[in-house]
């Protein structure tokens, strides 16, 4: 694979990825070890999932803002974290091209944006790229998708990672998580591998779908208590 482990050096002081675990997690002797074409990484808002993301990206030449490999033309500032200039990685196949679609400033480097909607043009990036067998980091892709569409997109990434490409991702869509063989990965007090039908976004999902009236009453109330 283009990536095979991922190791971090300890951060200094003021640098904002020093308090998030999963950075103490990578800088162990044997850091992070990927064993499948496509990694997920899910977590709650503030997890460090976007910051790992970001910084894996940036570290292997992609602009911060997102895009192609190596397309600096934006002239995006690079971080608000210094995490990408401590991450070391290997991989047993040279990185000869690739994609960094990041949701949140997908606006600005994608053409595509400016005619269609947000979801559209994810899926117009994807059926633009998404045949070369290359490395692509995907920060929330789902994001303007609907479940048809985030069905579509899991279909374009299995079939580019069975024909020798390789995805990391940052999601929180219990649709993408349920890529055949994926390695799924849940941020908390560090990096924790979850079975898919144990995951929370796959249990909480299911949950709701068989008790629906409930949940959502619930839900109801307790926006109503809190005033």
């Amino acid at each position: 694979m283009f990536v095979d482990s991922i190791r971090a050096v300890p951060a200094g002081v003021g640098d904002y990825s020093a308090s998030l675990p999963v950075v103490s997690q990578l800088s162990l002797a044997d850091g992070w070890r990927l064993e499948h074409p496509v990694t997920f990484l899910t977590g709650a808002n503030g997890s460090g999932k976007s910051t790992l993301i970001e910084a894996i990206a940036c570290r292997l030449g992609f602009n911060a803002a997102g895009g192609p490999q190596a397309d600096f033309t934006r002239g995006t500032e690079w971080t608000t974290s210094k995490l990408h200039s401590r991450l070391y990685m290997t991989g047993s196949k040279p990185l000869l091209g690739g994609y960094f679609l990041r949701s949140e400033t997908h606006y600005e480097v994608c053409d595509h944006v400016h005619a269609m909607s947000h979801g559209q043009s994810i899926m117009a990036v994807a059926d633009e790229y998404f045949f070369n067998k290359w490395l692509f980091i995907l920060d929330e892709p789902e994001a303007g998708l609907s479940p048809v569409h985030q069905m579509a997109l899991l279909g374009y990434i299995s079939r580019i990672a069975r024909g020798g490409g390789q995805f990391i991702i940052a999601t929180h869509s219990p649709i993408l998580l349920a890529v055949p063989g994926a390695e799924i990965y849940h941020l908390d007090a560090g990096l924790e591998r979850v079975r898919y039908d144990d995951h929370s976004l796959v249990t909480a999902t299911t949950d709701f779908f068989a008790h629906r009236t409930e949940r959502v009453r619930c839900a109801i109330e307790k926006v109503r208590r809190q005033g």
